[in-house]
């Protein structure tokens, strides 16, 4: 679980980096989003009438003590960062390979 959601931070920190052709930006917009995300999820937690905040956080759908828990992985879970991370790492090869290097 822990491994697919790093796959999708690098997937969408590729996606970034390919775009921006920035190491900094790419690096700068991801540690942004990820303390933007935890910090909904912590606000969602904390008061009850802001639960909904707590859906744009990647931090919600990562529970990662579900398998002990309850003995089984949780197939949503890992599908959606699995499909995060193929689909943003599909997007920065197709936009890779459009780029024009030489210049």
């Amino acid at each position: 679980m822990l491994f697919l959601f790093a796959c999708a931070l690098a997937g969408v920190t590729t996606l970034v980096a390919v775009v921006t052709l920035s190491r900094g930006v790419s690096g700068g917009v991801i540690a942004g989003g990820l303390l933007a995300m935890y910090l909904l999820d912590a606000v969602s937690r904390i008061d009850a009438g802001l639960d909904w905040l707590g859906a744009f956080s990647a931090f919600r759908y990562l529970r990662s003590t579900s398998a002990i828990d309850r003995g089984m992985a949780p197939v949503g879970e890992v599908a959606l960062f699995g499909a995060i991370a193929l689909a943003t790492w599909t997007v920065a090869i197709l936009a890779f390979r459009r780029r024009d290097l030489v210049a």
